[in-house]
């Protein structure tokens, strides 16, 4: 009996050992693969309308900036730490962790935007209490934003007044790891608010939108001092003009259909790296 005992945990051992140095093995190989076809998941949708600001946040390595890609080009940010990636919807993704301060300064010209689109993919990790994906904190404060430990996504906007038009969510439907599209619009007459693609919320506002452009946003905070978003973000788009549901439902679609051809790829690689493995030893 004491034989036995010994030899099941041996082969038990063995198995605990196998099974890890298989994991890292296919760990490294997939972050290999990644590396190595940058492009094989980064089909970003094509612009819908003239962007204001975009950040794919597809700079390679852990590095301390976030380029705008837009056609205005001026918000880049560079912060004093390094920036974690990861995998995410159209190519890389920032991985937020702890505290971020990643501060923009708009162009003179928002101050003239009477419509605006925010729109971005976020995979959360912890929502409680405010998790900011977007702030800026003055008198015509500018925000979208987790509330309320998840239970609302909420865009606010200073038009004829501060107003936020607040949608309910299940926190569950969004803390299940996987990414989630997040959008919210104002056309010039109302304020609506999109998870996934669909409509969540809206509130009837008309007017121009005031927006000052000498104070800082922030990514992922308010001010860099709170409220730090937790978890990835992806591809965060700001347009002059509020996207009609049908554009929205398109930037959703385009998402979900890039991580469909991703698993493919993945579920094709891994099949290839079967195929050539040799075949364990009989028992």
């Amino acid at each position: 009996m004491e034989t036995r005992c010994t030899l099941n945990c041996v082969d038990a051992e063995l198995t605990r050992r196998t099974v890890k140095i298989t994991a890292l093995g296919l760990a490294c190989f997939l972050s290999a693969f990644v590396a190595g076809n940058p492009d094989s998941f980064a089909d970003e949708p094509g612009n819908e309308a003239p962007l204001f600001s975009h950040w794919k946040f597809d700079e390679e390595g852990d590095v301390p900036v976030v380029h705008d890609s837009s056609d205005f080009a001026n918000t880049d940010i560079t912060v004093p730490h390094r920036l974690a990636r990861t995998r995410g919807v159209h190519g890389a993704a920032l991985d937020l962790v702890g505290e971020n301060k990643l501060a923009c300064r708009f162009a003179s010209d928002a101050a003239q935007l009477s419509e605006i689109t925010i729109a971005v993919w976020t995979r959360p990790t912890d929502l409680r209490g405010y998790r900011e994906i977007f702030r800026q904190e003055c008198d015509e404060r500018l925000l979208f934003s987790y509330q309320n430990d998840g239970s609302v996504l909420s865009l606010g906007l200073n038009v004829g007044g501060y107003v936020e038009c607040d949608a309910r969510i299940d926190s569950a439907q969004v803390l299940d790891g996987a990414w989630h599209h997040c959008a919210a619009t104002f056309d010039g007459q109302a304020m609506r608010v999109y998870l996934d693609g669909k409509e969540i919320g809206s509130l009837p506002r008309s007017g121009q939108i005031a927006l000052r452009t000498s104070a800082p946003a922030f990514i992922g905070s308010s001010s860099g001092q709170g409220e730090f978003f937790q978890g990835g973000l992806d591809d965060l788009r700001i347009y002059a003009k509020g996207l009609t549901p049908e554009e929205i439902s398109r930037l959703y679609r385009n998402g979900t259909e890039s991580l469909v051809n991703y698993a493919k790829q993945i579920d094709a690689k891994l099949g290839t790296l079967c195929r050539s493995s040799p075949a364990p030893d009989p028992p």
